[in-house]
């Protein structure tokens, strides 16, 4: 028999899962006890976790929304512009490129200047001119 130490009660040693870290070879919590704690941890993480990832989204979704809209807000190549998230930045030269623009909009706050300066070395294209560039289809030059 051992205690549980968070509800108190004198359980079977079975009710206990094994652990090399304590003495007699067995968690201090019962088996009921550690899942109920973990599946309480894990809700709260995963609700909190959600929230700030949605509202990470949507800043980043709002940023490039106001990048697309300064590169004139449609593919350079072939005019499309329906949807924001169907653009891309392709840079011009893989040799200069210094940054991914997708990792620095989700650090934009900290590196401002380092997101202008990756722009500076890239094209607004669609996802379909995009692809047909680094495929070899089109030229980088832009008609």
């Amino acid at each position: 028999m051992k205690r549980c130490g968070r509800c108190k009660q004198d359980l079977e040693l079975d009710q206990f899962y094994r652990s090399k870290q304590t003495k007699d070879g067995l968690t201090s919590r019962c088996k009921e006890c550690t899942r109920t704690d973990n599946r309480n941890r894990y809700a709260i993480f995963d609700s909190a976790g959600k929230l700030r990832n949605h509202r990470n989204n949507e800043s980043r979704r709002l940023l490039k929304q106001q990048i697309v809209a300064m590169f004139g807000g449609k593919c350079m190549r072939c005019g499309y512009n329906e949807f924001v998230e169907s653009l891309d930045f392709h840079h011009t030269d893989g040799a200069k490129k210094e940054h991914n623009i997708a990792y620095l909009l989700t650090v934009s706050k900290t590196r401002h200047d380092k997101l202008k300066d990756e722009l500076s070395k890239c094209l607004l294209l669609c996802k379909n001119c995009h692809t047909a560039i680094h495929y070899g289809r089109f030229s980088q030059a832009i008609p």
